[in-house]
């Protein structure tokens, strides 16, 4: 039985792995091109997206998660589930304490975007210096969104509309009118990448110790969906 629009993160094992790897090298990967005289960022974008979570079934007693073009799966034994539960009906966020390496790996995004942006200034590179500003405001408006508690939404958009507002501004007196364009997309970006995060139901899953985390947009659903599938196991 495959559970509609329920997605998985790449929060543990080798997706997480592919995930860490890719997102850090597409954020250094003009310098390792630069030090090898390899073009590498296709590596590491492919990186990225075996990682991406694509669909999640129930099957033969296991809850399977997918991801990458469903070539990579991650299965959960239904009757080694220990906690199964909603993060938005939480009072507090769990994102962070259950998956560090996870939500680290964008904090470590940001730190390098923000050493390369006022340390190496981004390789003498204007484009790199915009593109390290837009890094550093959106993954820090994501790490907001995991570590923050989901039920604190004002404080969550006022964190985005800062975001947004520096990301508009700042370009515009550091490098002219010619980031206006860009800068409205790449801020309408955040936004919806805002929207989109809050939208969805985040359903935490506890097994033999190790913690999963789906994403869907019908969380009671799929959570009903599991929890009735648990019993039958």
């Amino acid at each position: 039985m495959r559970l509609i629009k329920a997605s998985p993160f790449p929060v543990r094992g080798i997706p997480l792995f592919l995930f860490s790897a890719g997102l850090i090298g597409m954020s250094m990967a003009w310098y390792v091109s630069k030090l090898t005289g390899f073009f590498v960022e296709p590596l590491f974008i492919f990186s990225w997206i075996l990682s991406v979570g694509m669909g999640a079934k129930i099957e033969s007693g296991k809850l399977v998660l997918f991801y990458g073009f469903w070539v990579m799966k991650q299965e959960i034994k239904l009757d080694s589930i220990e906690e199964l539960s909603l993060l938005s009906g939480l009072e507090y966020s769990t994102v962070l304490k259950h998956f560090k390496a996870y939500t680290f790996t964008w904090l470590g995004v940001v730190l390098w975007a923000s050493a390369d942006l006022l340390v190496l200034n981004g390789g003498e590179n204007s484009l790199r210096q915009y593109m390290d500003v837009f890094v550093i405001l959106a993954f820090t408006v994501f790490f907001l969104l995991l570590a923050l508690p989901k039920n604190r939404k004002p404080l969550l958009r006022l964190a985005a509309f800062c975001c947004v507002a520096f990301l508009m501004v700042f370009p515009l007196f550091r490098w002219g009118s010619k980031t206006l364009a860009p800068g409205m997309f790449l801020a309408l970006l955040v936004a919806f990448m805002v929207r989109a995060f809050q939208k969805d139901d985040l359903i935490l899953i506890v097994a033999g110790g190790k913690s999963y985390l789906l994403s869907s947009d019908r969380g009671w659903e799929v959570l009903k969906l599991i929890r009735e599938a648990m019993k039958n196991a």
